[in-house]
């Protein structure tokens, strides 16, 4: 499987992102700025199984089974990929995986989203 870093940015909302990817799994690091606030940064963890999320400084974070996900039907996409493709500029890289970037963090609480 391909060992890849990725970094784009939505214009619009000036999010910006980083994600791993290695062996089927996938960290996902975005730090949102908040107009008179301190940047708030969300990590995501998929490990192929379930999705973990959590925001820097709170004790508390979700676990989202990614099986959820895959019985949705895909919504339609029609025109929908050159919007996409303009709206945020990806760069990526090959990366040198770095198992612990998937280690869940022990200090969170995570709460199942029953979806």
């Amino acid at each position: 499987s391909t060992n890849q870093k990725c970094t784009f940015a939505d214009s619009t909302t000036g999010v910006q992102n980083t994600i791993y990817m290695s062996s089927g799994k996938m960290r996902m690091e975005s730090v949102m700025k908040i107009a008179g606030s301190a940047d708030q940064n969300v990590h995501m963890i998929t490990d192929g199984m379930d999705a973990y999320t959590w925001i820097d400084g709170l004790p508390t974070g979700f676990k989202v089974s990614l099986d959820k996900f895959k019985q949705e039907p895909p919504a339609s996409s029609q025109g929908k990929a050159s919007d996409i493709n303009q709206k945020f500029d990806y760069k990526c890289e090959s990366w040198s995986p770095d198992n612990s970037a998937f280690s869940i963090p022990t200090a969170i609480k995570f709460t199942s989203m029953g979806m």
